[in-house]
């Protein structure tokens, strides 16, 4: 008995999995959004391609939302208020929410896939934030998980306070499957305004995440 009662709970694991497996193939190679628009306080219109989260639709227009976690859903800084088109609130996104922001349709961008047409609010300043680019001139340890990066600034200045965050973004190289997208303090003097530092700690977890 007991080995038949182990056998049924592995024949269910297993087309579980298998069923799992075929709603991501048929998600990633079968579900066609098309052309989508994002309708931003009523008075900007972006037109994206279906099916990446409304967080990576912004950043591809230019529109940069606070994202800790690069969009793994774990930080809960990506909110923005969806009026329309968002689809239901996910269980990954209550934990980060109160009741007040649920009941006023704030959600996680990151956790929001454009599948139509969608309205959402952002705050003005939202539109202040800047994309630079930058090259890695030093790296220096402080411990084995810790180190000081300084980048320097390739195509124009920054004015900022030395405790204010940027957002890094790295594109896939080597080993990295995927772009990176993470938030860190600055920690170089605010008046170079061609350099940037930050003081950057390896979370082990990024290593599978990054596919290393």
């Amino acid at each position: 008995m007991i080995y038949l009662v182990l056998q049924t709970t592995i024949i269910m694991m297993i087309t579980g999995g298998v069923l799992a497996l075929l709603l991501v193939i048929a998600e990633k190679y079968l579900a066609d959004y098309g052309e989508c628009k994002i309708d931003i306080n009523g008075k900007r219109e972006e037109t994206v391609k279906g099916g990446s989260s409304l967080l990576n639709s912004l950043n591809s227009k230019n529109i940069f939302l606070a994202s800790a976690c690069g969009g793994r859903g774990s930080c809960g800084f990506c909110k923005c208020k969806v009026i329309k088109g968002g689809g239901p609130l996910l269980p990954t996104e209550k934990p980060f929410l109160t009741s007040e922001e649920i009941a006023d349709n704030i959600r996680l961008s990151c956790q929001v896939k454009i599948k139509n047409d969608i309205e959402i609010e952002l705050p003005e300043e939202i539109f202040n934030i800047r994309k630079f680019k930058a090259k890695v001139t030093s790296i220096k340890e402080y411990t084995y998980d810790i180190k000081e990066l300084t980048l320097d600034l390739t195509d124009s200045t920054i004015d900022f306070k030395s405790g204010q965050y940027i957002q890094l973004h790295s594109p896939r190289y080597g080993k990295v499957k995927q772009s990176v997208s993470r938030a860190y303090s600055i920690s170089s003097n605010e008046t170079n305004k061609n350099v940037v530092q930050v003081i950057i700690r390896l979370v082990p977890r990024d290593l599978h995440n990054l596919g290393t």
